[in-house]
């Protein structure tokens, strides 16, 4: 983009480019003014709620049906934010159960899992977006969906499957997650849900296997699960993490010790 004279002209020329995102350091590498003055005019174009700060130095521009609330969907600047942090990334968990069709209610969090070093959560306006993290980000699994500004990057069923068991303690109550994991279930694949196992702890699909084979009565992709298991030496482990409730049973297929029932509405 060529010098330009102003930062409403600048506004009109990416909004009608499709953009509604942009960052503190473009606009001071294309207007002829201070980068002090630059952030006083973004300033007071945020009182005005013409514009939000996302994150520091980030800036999202709102729409006429957003300056109420004051915050976009997160899902139409995560893909420009995760950019600019120069992260990879992928819409999670619960939201990416949405995406797929299989969540009973949108959840109020918005999930996005991305690679270490940590950064924080973005809650503003009634805003949540909630970052977990891995030291091993898949090659795999992630499709690209297309929304009214461009794409995001979102979870397959199969990875959000397995994501739901490894970040349960961000999703809540391990009987919510087995609900959704018996939704996504009709939507995994075989061959997509194998080549993510090394991905995972021996925990997380041992948990999963159970809640897939005793809790859920699914009977397609359990299998593979124990098959990849069958190479490793297993310990037993409570079903729920962190939680000293009684045992009830020891599973020994599963090498899982019920701490907790639980039951979905099959």
């Amino acid at each position: 983009m060529e010098s330009i004279q102003s930062i409403d002209s600048f506004l009109f020329e990416i909004q009608s480019n499709g953009r509604i995102t942009f960052t503190l350091d473009e606009l001071d590498g294309l207007l002829p003014i201070k980068r002090s003055s630059i952030s006083r005019a973004l300033n007071r174009l945020t009182q005005k709620r013409a514009i939000v700060p996302v994150k520091s130095g980030f800036y999202a521009i709102l729409l006429p049906t957003e300056k109420k609330q004051g915050m976009p969907a997160p899902k139409r600047f995560i893909h420009q934010l995760m950019e600019h942090l120069d992260k990879p990334y992928y819409v999670s968990l619960l939201t990416a159960a949405a995406w797929h069709g299989v969540a009973h209610h949108a959840p109020m969090t918005f999930y996005v899992t991305t690679e270490y070093p940590a950064i924080k959560d973005i809650r503003k306006k009634g805003v949540q977006v909630h970052f977990v993290f891995t030291s091993k980000f898949p090659a795999q699994g992630i499709i690209q969906t297309k929304t009214d500004v461009g794409f995001v990057q979102v979870s397959s069923p199969a990875l959000t499957m397995l994501d739901i068991i490894k970040y349960e303690s961000s999703v809540g109550r391990l009987e919510r997650s087995a609900e959704v994991i018996y939704e996504l279930a009709d939507l995994v694949k075989v061959d997509a849900l194998e080549p993510l196992f090394p991905l995972f702890s021996t925990r997380t699909l041992q948990r999963l296997g159970y809640i897939l084979d005793k809790v859920a009565g699914e009977s397609r992709l359990h299998p593979a699960v124990s098959s990849f298991l069958k190479n490793h030496s297993l310990k037993y482990i409570p079903l729920i993490p962190n939680y000293n409730g009684p045992m009830i049973e020891r599973d020994d297929k599963w090498k899982i010790e019920v701490n907790e029932e639980i039951q979905v509405e099959l």
